[in-house]
């Protein structure tokens, strides 16, 4: 082939290498713009064995090592998720009010004994607030309200 191309074999193998070259660079290119594309579709909280699995699933045959080397070359780094804190403080110097309820939550008359409860709701990356009020007597709720901060005014006050 190569006397019939009229170039030398040397030649010849220097073409080949460079091609085989730009193939490799071509497919990690697309590779690492894959990689970017999961990690962002994981709110960059994917490590590279769970991209890996992920490039799998698309048709991607690629181990753990060269996603992580992949990754670490374009500088990808997952941020773990931040861990629940609970943001309870028993400890302070707070006057406590005195039980009056203490445990009897058995009522006859409506609306003599309201209680009320806050919880935590977690939506996209953000945390909302929904209190609600409830009759102790037909465990009905009498009044809820959600707001993005634990004040009074927007929590128990608006409930």
């Amino acid at each position: 082939m190569c006397k019939y191309l009229k170039v030398s074999r040397n030649a010849y193998y220097h073409w080949k290498s460079v091609r085989s070259r730009k193939n490799k660079y071509s497919r990690r290119t697309v590779l690492v713009n894959q990689i970017k594309r999961i990690f962002k579709d994981s709110r960059q909280t994917y490590g590279s064995p769970r991209i890996q699995v992920e490039l799998e699933k698309i048709g991607y045959k690629v181990s753990r090592a060269y996603v992580a080397k992949l990754m670490k070359v374009e500088n990808i780094r997952f941020k773990p998720k931040k861990r629940f804190i609970n943001t309870t403080y028993s400890n302070h110097d707070y006057k406590i009010e005195k039980n009056i309820l203490d445990r009897q939550f058995k009522v006859e008359q409506l609306g003599k004994v309201w209680v009320s409860d806050i919880t935590y709701i977690r939506v996209n990356d953000k945390w909302i607030y929904l209190t609600t009020m409830i009759d102790l007597a037909d465990r009905q709720v009498v009044g809820w309200s959600l707001s993005k901060d634990m004040t009074y005014e927007n929590t128990v006050l608006k409930a």
